[in-house]
Protein backbone atom coordinates (compact mmCIF):
# COMPACT_ATOMS: atom_id res chain seq x y z
CA UNK A 1 0.00 0.00 0.00
CA UNK A 2 1.27 3.45 -0.96
CA UNK A 3 0.45 6.76 0.67
CA UNK A 4 -0.57 9.18 -2.09
CA UNK A 5 -1.32 12.90 -2.13
CA UNK A 6 -3.68 13.74 -5.00
CA UNK A 7 -4.62 17.34 -5.79
CA UNK A 8 -7.74 18.40 -7.67
CA UNK A 9 -9.63 15.43 -6.25
CA UNK A 10 -13.06 17.08 -6.02
CA UNK A 11 -14.24 16.19 -9.52
CA UNK A 12 -13.32 14.94 -12.97
CA UNK A 13 -9.95 13.24 -13.38
CA UNK A 14 -9.06 13.71 -9.72
CA UNK A 15 -12.21 12.09 -8.39
CA UNK A 16 -11.93 9.14 -10.78
CA UNK A 17 -8.26 8.73 -9.85
CA UNK A 18 -8.89 8.82 -6.10
CA UNK A 19 -11.46 6.04 -6.40
CA UNK A 20 -9.27 3.96 -8.72
CA UNK A 21 -6.26 4.24 -6.39
CA UNK A 22 -8.38 3.42 -3.35
CA UNK A 23 -9.86 0.37 -5.07
CA UNK A 24 -6.30 -0.71 -5.95
CA UNK A 25 -5.53 -0.84 -2.22
CA UNK A 26 -3.72 2.46 -1.71
CA UNK A 27 -4.40 5.24 0.79
CA UNK A 28 -5.23 8.55 -0.87
CA UNK A 29 -5.04 11.98 0.70
CA UNK A 30 -7.57 13.68 -1.55
CA UNK A 31 -6.91 17.41 -1.75
CA UNK A 32 -9.08 20.17 -3.14
CA UNK A 33 -10.55 23.57 -2.34
CA UNK A 34 -14.06 22.45 -1.37
CA UNK A 35 -14.55 20.30 1.71
CA UNK A 36 -18.06 18.98 0.90
CA UNK A 37 -17.28 17.09 -2.33
CA UNK A 38 -14.08 15.73 -0.77
CA UNK A 39 -16.03 14.39 2.20
CA UNK A 40 -18.56 12.81 -0.16
CA UNK A 41 -15.68 11.24 -2.09
CA UNK A 42 -14.15 9.84 1.11
CA UNK A 43 -17.45 8.15 1.93
CA UNK A 44 -17.12 6.13 -1.29
CA UNK A 45 -14.01 4.39 0.07
CA UNK A 46 -13.96 4.56 3.90
CA UNK A 47 -10.48 4.22 5.35
CA UNK A 48 -8.84 4.53 1.93
CA UNK A 49 -9.54 8.18 1.11
CA UNK A 50 -8.72 11.01 3.53
CA UNK A 51 -10.14 14.44 2.55
CA UNK A 52 -7.83 17.44 2.86
CA UNK A 53 -9.30 20.83 1.93
CA UNK A 54 -6.83 23.61 1.20
CA UNK A 55 -6.12 26.29 -1.38
CA UNK A 56 -3.07 25.57 -3.52
CA UNK A 57 -2.29 29.28 -3.70
CA UNK A 58 -2.19 29.67 0.10
CA UNK A 59 0.81 28.94 2.37
CA UNK A 60 1.51 25.21 2.57
CA UNK A 61 2.41 24.86 6.23
CA UNK A 62 -1.06 23.86 7.42
CA UNK A 63 -1.66 21.16 4.75
CA UNK A 64 1.91 19.89 5.20
CA UNK A 65 1.27 19.53 8.92
CA UNK A 66 -1.92 17.60 8.11
CA UNK A 67 -0.05 15.32 5.70
CA UNK A 68 2.61 14.72 8.36
CA UNK A 69 -0.12 13.78 10.84
CA UNK A 70 -1.99 11.52 8.40
CA UNK A 71 1.21 9.65 7.48
CA UNK A 72 2.60 9.42 11.04
CA UNK A 73 5.51 11.62 10.03
CA UNK A 74 6.63 9.42 7.11
CA UNK A 75 5.35 11.64 4.31
CA UNK A 76 3.78 10.44 1.09
CA UNK A 77 5.21 7.87 -1.31
CA UNK A 78 3.60 9.49 -4.35
CA UNK A 79 2.54 13.03 -5.23
CA UNK A 80 -0.03 13.38 -8.03
CA UNK A 81 -0.27 17.01 -9.16
CA UNK A 82 -3.62 16.92 -10.92
CA UNK A 83 -5.25 20.26 -10.05
CA UNK A 84 -5.43 22.70 -12.94
CA UNK A 85 -7.68 24.87 -15.05
CA UNK A 86 -7.71 26.81 -18.31
CA UNK A 87 -9.22 29.98 -19.67
CA UNK A 88 -10.07 30.21 -23.36
CA UNK A 89 -9.13 33.65 -24.64
CA UNK A 90 -7.09 35.15 -27.42
CA UNK A 91 -3.49 35.27 -26.23
CA UNK A 92 -3.18 38.67 -27.92
CA UNK A 93 -5.89 40.05 -25.59
CA UNK A 94 -5.97 38.02 -22.37
CA UNK A 95 -5.30 40.10 -19.27
CA UNK A 96 -2.24 39.49 -17.13
CA UNK A 97 -4.31 38.51 -14.10
CA UNK A 98 -5.92 35.59 -15.95
CA UNK A 99 -2.50 34.41 -17.10
CA UNK A 100 -1.09 34.71 -13.57
CA UNK A 101 -3.94 32.70 -12.04
CA UNK A 102 -3.38 29.86 -14.48
CA UNK A 103 0.36 29.81 -13.78
CA UNK A 104 -0.26 29.92 -10.01
CA UNK A 105 -2.42 26.79 -10.08
CA UNK A 106 -0.96 24.87 -13.02
CA UNK A 107 2.76 25.52 -12.54
CA UNK A 108 3.78 27.18 -9.27
CA UNK A 109 1.58 25.04 -7.00
CA UNK A 110 2.84 21.70 -8.39
CA UNK A 111 6.42 22.93 -8.08
CA UNK A 112 5.92 24.08 -4.48
CA UNK A 113 4.39 20.73 -3.51
CA UNK A 114 7.17 18.79 -5.22
CA UNK A 115 9.81 20.89 -3.46
CA UNK A 116 8.09 20.36 -0.10
CA UNK A 117 7.58 16.61 -0.41
CA UNK A 118 10.62 15.19 -2.21
CA UNK A 119 13.00 15.33 0.81
CA UNK A 120 10.91 12.78 2.74
CA UNK A 121 10.79 10.56 -0.35
CA UNK A 122 14.57 10.78 -0.67
CA UNK A 123 15.00 9.93 3.02
CA UNK A 124 13.05 6.70 2.44
CA UNK A 125 15.05 5.89 -0.67
CA UNK A 126 12.53 6.73 -3.37
CA UNK A 127 9.13 7.90 -4.51
CA UNK A 128 7.24 9.22 -7.49
CA UNK A 129 5.97 12.62 -8.59
CA UNK A 130 3.26 12.44 -11.24
CA UNK A 131 2.35 15.68 -13.00
CA UNK A 132 -0.88 15.77 -15.00
CA UNK A 133 -0.12 17.91 -18.02
CA UNK A 134 -2.00 17.75 -21.33
CA UNK A 135 -1.42 17.03 -24.98
CA UNK A 136 -1.75 20.83 -24.98
CA UNK A 137 1.64 20.79 -23.29
CA UNK A 138 3.14 19.64 -26.59
CA UNK A 139 1.08 21.46 -29.22
CA UNK A 140 -0.36 24.99 -28.98
CA UNK A 141 -3.91 25.77 -30.09
CA UNK A 142 -5.42 29.19 -30.81
CA UNK A 143 -7.40 30.66 -27.89
CA UNK A 144 -5.61 28.43 -25.39
CA UNK A 145 -2.13 29.94 -25.61
CA UNK A 146 -1.87 30.94 -21.93
CA UNK A 147 -3.11 27.54 -20.76
CA UNK A 148 -0.76 25.81 -23.21
CA UNK A 149 2.09 27.92 -21.82
CA UNK A 150 1.41 26.62 -18.31
CA UNK A 151 1.49 23.03 -19.52
CA UNK A 152 4.68 23.58 -21.55
CA UNK A 153 6.21 25.02 -18.37
CA UNK A 154 5.00 22.07 -16.29
CA UNK A 155 6.55 19.66 -18.77
CA UNK A 156 9.88 21.51 -18.65
CA UNK A 157 9.88 21.52 -14.84
CA UNK A 158 9.02 17.81 -14.87
CA UNK A 159 11.98 17.07 -17.14
CA UNK A 160 14.34 19.04 -14.91
CA UNK A 161 13.02 17.40 -11.73
CA UNK A 162 13.32 13.95 -13.29
CA UNK A 163 16.98 14.55 -14.15
CA UNK A 164 17.78 16.03 -10.74
CA UNK A 165 15.86 13.60 -8.53
CA UNK A 166 16.69 10.34 -10.34
CA UNK A 167 19.91 9.83 -8.30
CA UNK A 168 17.75 9.98 -5.16
CA UNK A 169 15.44 7.22 -6.39
CA UNK A 170 12.58 9.58 -7.21
CA UNK A 171 10.91 9.22 -10.59
CA UNK A 172 8.96 12.05 -12.25
CA UNK A 173 6.24 11.09 -14.73
CA UNK A 174 4.06 13.25 -16.96
CA UNK A 175 0.50 12.26 -17.89
CA UNK A 176 -0.77 13.90 -21.09
CA UNK A 177 -4.54 13.56 -21.51
CA UNK A 178 -6.40 14.64 -24.63
CA UNK A 179 -9.82 16.30 -24.29
CA UNK A 180 -11.50 14.68 -21.27
CA UNK A 181 -15.22 14.44 -20.56
CA UNK A 182 -15.20 16.78 -17.56
CA UNK A 183 -16.34 20.33 -16.81
CA UNK A 184 -12.96 21.70 -17.95
CA UNK A 185 -14.04 22.67 -21.46
CA UNK A 186 -17.28 24.32 -20.35
CA UNK A 187 -15.55 26.26 -17.58
CA UNK A 188 -12.77 27.40 -19.89
CA UNK A 189 -15.35 28.98 -22.21
CA UNK A 190 -17.21 30.95 -19.55
CA UNK A 191 -15.10 34.08 -19.97
CA UNK A 192 -17.13 36.69 -21.94
CA UNK A 193 -15.63 38.11 -25.14
CA UNK A 194 -16.09 41.76 -25.97
CA UNK A 195 -18.24 42.17 -29.08
CA UNK A 196 -15.71 44.58 -30.60
CA UNK A 197 -12.85 42.10 -30.22
CA UNK A 198 -11.20 41.08 -33.47
CA UNK A 199 -11.23 37.53 -32.07
CA UNK A 200 -14.96 37.38 -31.29
CA UNK A 201 -15.71 35.25 -34.35
CA UNK A 202 -13.03 32.58 -33.67
CA UNK A 203 -14.18 32.39 -30.07
CA UNK A 204 -17.80 31.94 -31.23
CA UNK A 205 -16.61 29.11 -33.50
CA UNK A 206 -14.84 27.47 -30.56
CA UNK A 207 -17.97 27.67 -28.42
CA UNK A 208 -20.09 26.28 -31.27
CA UNK A 209 -17.73 23.31 -31.64
CA UNK A 210 -17.57 22.55 -27.91
CA UNK A 211 -20.43 20.03 -28.01
CA UNK A 212 -18.66 18.06 -30.73
CA UNK A 213 -15.42 18.14 -28.74
CA UNK A 214 -17.25 16.78 -25.70
CA UNK A 215 -18.65 13.92 -27.76
CA UNK A 216 -15.12 13.07 -28.90
CA UNK A 217 -13.69 13.37 -25.37
CA UNK A 218 -12.32 10.43 -23.42
CA UNK A 219 -13.69 9.39 -20.03
CA UNK A 220 -11.84 10.58 -16.91
CA UNK A 221 -11.51 6.93 -15.90
CA UNK A 222 -9.13 6.41 -18.85
CA UNK A 223 -6.79 9.02 -17.38
CA UNK A 224 -7.25 7.53 -13.91
CA UNK A 225 -6.13 4.14 -15.24
CA UNK A 226 -2.97 5.74 -16.65
CA UNK A 227 -2.23 7.40 -13.31
CA UNK A 228 -2.75 4.11 -11.42
CA UNK A 229 -0.29 2.49 -13.84
CA UNK A 230 2.21 5.31 -13.20
CA UNK A 231 1.84 4.77 -9.45
CA UNK A 232 2.11 0.98 -9.41
CA UNK A 233 4.16 -0.23 -12.39
CA UNK A 234 7.76 -1.21 -11.77
CA UNK A 235 8.98 0.62 -14.87
CA UNK A 236 7.06 3.58 -16.28
CA UNK A 237 7.56 5.74 -19.34
CA UNK A 238 8.52 9.33 -18.61
CA UNK A 239 5.47 10.49 -20.57
CA UNK A 240 2.13 8.75 -20.94
CA UNK A 241 -0.32 10.12 -23.52
CA UNK A 242 -4.00 9.29 -23.02
CA UNK A 243 -5.06 7.87 -25.40
CA UNK A 244 -1.69 6.73 -26.73
CA UNK A 245 -2.83 7.12 -30.35
CA UNK A 246 -3.16 10.88 -29.80
CA UNK A 247 0.38 10.98 -28.45
CA UNK A 248 1.70 9.36 -31.61
CA UNK A 249 -0.30 11.79 -33.76
CA UNK A 250 1.09 14.76 -31.83
CA UNK A 251 4.60 13.36 -32.28
CA UNK A 252 4.11 13.20 -36.04
CA UNK A 253 2.56 16.68 -36.10
CA UNK A 254 5.59 18.19 -34.38
CA UNK A 255 7.89 16.91 -37.13
CA UNK A 256 6.01 18.87 -39.80
CA UNK A 257 7.34 22.25 -41.01
CA UNK A 258 6.06 24.96 -38.68
CA UNK A 259 4.10 26.87 -41.34
CA UNK A 260 2.36 23.69 -42.50
CA UNK A 261 1.54 22.74 -38.92
CA UNK A 262 0.22 26.25 -38.26
CA UNK A 263 -2.07 26.05 -41.28
CA UNK A 264 -3.42 22.67 -40.18
CA UNK A 265 -4.07 23.84 -36.61
CA UNK A 266 -5.74 27.07 -37.75
CA UNK A 267 -8.04 25.15 -40.04
CA UNK A 268 -8.85 22.53 -37.41
CA UNK A 269 -9.66 25.18 -34.81
CA UNK A 270 -11.74 27.38 -37.12
CA UNK A 271 -9.34 30.33 -37.29
CA UNK A 272 -9.99 32.42 -40.44
CA UNK A 273 -7.45 32.93 -43.19
CA UNK A 274 -5.03 35.81 -43.19
CA UNK A 275 -6.63 39.31 -43.21
CA UNK A 276 -10.06 37.78 -42.49
CA UNK A 277 -10.32 39.03 -38.91
CA UNK A 278 -12.70 41.99 -38.84
CA UNK A 279 -11.46 45.36 -37.63
CA UNK A 280 -12.51 46.44 -34.16
CA UNK A 281 -15.91 48.14 -34.17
Amino acid sequence: MKQILLTGASSGIGRATALALAHAGHRVIAAGRRREPLQALAEQAPGRIEPLAFDLDAPLQQPLDAIDRLTDGAGVDVLVNNAGFGIAAATAEIDAGAVQRQFDTNVFAPLRLAQALWPAMAARGGGRIINVSSLGGRVVLPMYGAYNATKFALEALSDALRLELAPLGIDVIVIEPSVVRTAFLERSLQRPVEAQSRFAAPMATLVARSDRLQRMAIAPEAVADAIVHAVTARRVAARIAVPRTHGWAIGVLRWLPTRLRDAMLRRASGMPRRAALPAAG
